[in-house]
């Protein structure tokens, strides 16, 4: 008799150590809002550690040199305005001021000082030649212009962009919150 509760004492103890044991799953914690650059889908629970992309400035790093203005003077410069907006451009979240006689080969930069934050969609960004303060037979024309989705750079704060003739770079700088 001692026996066979010493055999079933074994197993008992053999069942409820290893059959009884079943895999805990630990859940998983972060961002699963689509428009931060740290969305995760394979996390169970939304944390509230969402950080967002807000633009803090635009450059125009370089265009195509070509004589844009014919003015009183001569031969001019472009006069620059930067248009930033959803990818038909019915809004517009972004417009420069004009910069006037700007040298093809020179930096210039716009501070977006209403900064907006960037979601994950298709923006389009324009840039354009403007009629200059003395404007004689110059036309208001669309210089180049490309699209992007802000989510598929994700670095170091700067987007950098090239058209697609490979004539113009343009960067946005953003602030991670």
């Amino acid at each position: 008799m001692n026996k066979y509760i010493l055999i079933l004492l074994v197993i008992t103890t053999f069942l409820l150590l290893f059959s009884g044991c079943k895999e805990v799953e630990v859940p998983t914690f972060g961002c699963t809002d689509i428009d931060s650059p740290r969305a995760n889908t394979d996390v169970d629970y939304h944390d509230s550690s969402c950080v967002y992309m807000h633009v803090s400035e635009f450059e125009v790093t370089y265009f195509e040199d070509k004589n844009w203005d014919f003015g009183v003077l001569g031969v001019e410069k472009a006069d620059l305005q930067l248009l930033f907006g959803d990818s038909d451009m019915d809004t517009t979240y972004f417009t420069s001021l004009q910069i006037d006689n700007v040298n093809p080969t020179e930096v210039s930069r716009f501070v977006a000082h209403d900064q907006f934050k960037l979601k994950n969609q298709v923006y389009t960004w324009e840039l354009h030649n403007r009629k200059g303060f003395l404007s004689v037979g110059e036309t208001d024309e669309l210089m180049t212009s490309g699209f992007l989705n802000p989510l598929d750079f994700k670095n170091d704060s700067v987007i950098v962009m090239i058209d697609s003739n490979q004539t113009t770079q343009i960067k946005i700088r953003y602030e991670i919150r």
